[in-house]
């Protein structure tokens, strides 16, 4: 946009000078007005106007004078040119000066005989001049923005193209501010470096941008905002970011960071139509996403059922990059309380899966995503990764099928193992059907087989105990079992001295009429709490 700054060069200022507002020189100009009447306000607010004025009509007394100028300056107008030497003003009032000095609203004084209409000629040539090149520029960003789209080009692409064209850095986020796409062009601040390396933005910047109600006037307004520089939290350069709308929902931000130059409004103009581009990008990538999804289930539903064969299989599961001829593998993963097992959390996962996995399905099912993967993968290394993405994941993992037709019991495996490790309260996070042992015996135990059997009986008595200390015996009994009778081990766990634990001990030995140093005898106990977890789903378990 021309600033005043700029407008000053030209020749016909040349004996122009600025006698007030100085600090305000860099201000915008949209338009101008010559006004010769008191309703200068009025008559020229809405646009960011200079004024240009004989200085009749203007107020004669200091403090209508000083009111006027921070009027003028309320109402968003650049500046007012003032002719002197004529009929009206030889020297400008000192109320005008002060006033303006103070509100940073330049005032510049013509000759009076340069001609008004000259003033207004130049200025409008340059503003329309200006405008007609950021049109050219703003379509010329338009047309290569959009051929990403035609030339099937996703995010990156994106992002690369609008750095190119304006000059900056460009992040694209999601709703959660995990980045999508970055392109580097000149510098960054520590802030978004940050951004770039954990892939999303800093806690403390997401509260700032919060604080600051930023997202919310996103939501609201749907165009481009500006976010000033925050050098405490190593935000040291302007940004303005556009939220990304689809249907009048925001889906995600795209954000351009101020490098050597400030940011202007060709900047603006450019973030809004590649907001639009990317909005373009998530629905194709979403059509994309539903169609794949809606196959995925198709070929899991038939891969995991007892009769996997038909015509059609082979060619669907190719064009999900699967080869039915190769071994494969089932995990289970189970979100924590409060997410479900959704498209949206399968693909916020996906990612992290194809770094290792690259052709798999995960889909959700029930109330777990059900994961088929090729066996040549570490099943555990892929589990740590997913685990990385989303902590209080609980992962199942079944056996190797050699064929297509033992899927189905590889699925059963993971969800047997899955079962046992929520069941038994468990705090690791990854179950593995093949290390269960003689829980896998436990699991499949009918009840009548536990009749009659004197350490299931005496586990029972412990935890029916209406008394709280008689719960603590039963969660203390299996923590002693599980660190394989380590007393020093035990007391550490449960965070409890050494004595205490001693004389818990014995009132379990009391109470349930056995010796904990007998080695058959705390086997047996071990596999009885295993058994009733198992029973029970995990419920009971009372902390010390």
């Amino acid at each position: 946009m021309l600033t005043l700054t700029e407008l000053l060069k030209n020749p016909i200022f040349a004996q122009a000078k600025v006698v007030a507002g100085e600090k305000g020189l860099n201000q915008t100009i949209e338009w101008s007005h010559i006004i010769d009447v008191p309703e200068v306000v009025e008559m020229a607010s809405g646009l960011r106007q200079l004024i240009i004025t004989t200085g009749q009509g203007l107020p004669h007394e200091p403090e209508a004078q000083a009111q006027f100028i921070a009027d003028l300056a309320k109402a968003g107008l650049a500046g007012m040119v003032i002719s002197v030497g004529g009929k009206f003003f030889q020297q400008i009032p000192e109320a005008f000066i002060a006033a303006a000095n103070r509100w940073n609203f330049p005032i510049i004084t013509i000759p009076r005989q340069v001609r008004f209409l000259d003033i207004t000629r130049i200025i409008h040539e340059q503003i329309i001049s200006h405008q007609y090149a950021l049109l050219k520029q703003s379509d010329h960003i338009h047309q290569t923005l959009t051929h990403i789209v035609l030339e099937g080009g996703g995010m990156q692409e994106l992002a690369e193209a609008l750095a190119r064209l304006v000059n900056r850095a460009v992040t694209i986020e999601d709703l959660e501010l995990n980045v999508l796409a970055y392109a580097g062009h000149g510098e960054i601040d520590r802030a978004r470096q940050e951004s770039i390396e954990a892939g999303g933005t800093p806690e403390v910047i997401r509260q700032f941008v919060q604080q600051q109600g930023i997202l919310d006037r996103l939501q609201q307004s749907l165009r481009p905002a500006f976010v000033p520089a925050w050098p405490e939290h190593g935000m040291t350069k302007e940004r303005i970011v556009a939220p990304i709308v689809v249907e009048r929902k925001v889906y995600g931000y795209m954000w351009l960071i101020a490098g050597d130059e400030p940011l202007n409004e060709l900047d603006t103009m450019a973030i809004e139509r590649a907001a639009i581009v990317a909005a373009l990008l998530m629905l194709k990538e979403t059509a994309v996403q539903q169609t794949e999804a809606r196959l995925q289930a198709d070929v899991l539903s038939q891969l995991l059922s007892e009769h996997p064969h038909s015509p059609a299989l082979a060619d669907k599961a190719e064009r999900l990059g699967l080869n039915l001829n190769q071994p494969h593998r089932v995990m289970l993963l189970r979100p924590p309380a409060g997410i479900l097992p959704s498209l949206r959390l399968a693909n916020k996962l996906r990612p992290v899966m194809q770094r290792i996995a690259e052709r798999a399905i995960l889909q959700p099912l029930g109330p777990n995503l059900v994961l088929v993967f090729p066996a040549a993968v570490n099943p555990h290394e892929l589990a740590h990764n997913l685990l990385k993405t989303l902590p209080d994941l609980k992962i199942g993992i079944g056996s190797i099928a050699p064929a297509l037709s033992d899927l189905a019991r590889s699925y059963r495996q993971a969800e047997e193992a899955l079962e046992i490790g929520v069941a038994l309260n468990n705090h690791a996070s990854i179950f593995n059907f093949e290390e269960l042992g003689f829980l896998h015996w436990l699991y499949h135990l009918p009840p009548h087989a536990r009749i009659g059997n004197r350490y299931a009986e005496r586990i029972q008595f412990l935890a029916t105990e209406e008394r709280a200390a008689r719960a603590q015996l039963l969660h203390t009994l299996e923590v002693f079992l599980d660190c394989g009778g380590n007393a020093a081990e035990t007391a550490r766990v449960l965070n409890i001295h050494r004595n205490t634990l001693t004389y818990r001990l014995r009132q379990i030995e009391t109470s349930c009429g056995v010796s904990l140093n007998d080695p058959e005898t705390r086997l047996n106990l071990q596999i009885a709490i295993k058994a009733y977890r198992l029973e029970k789903g995990g419920e009971g378990e009372t902390p010390a």
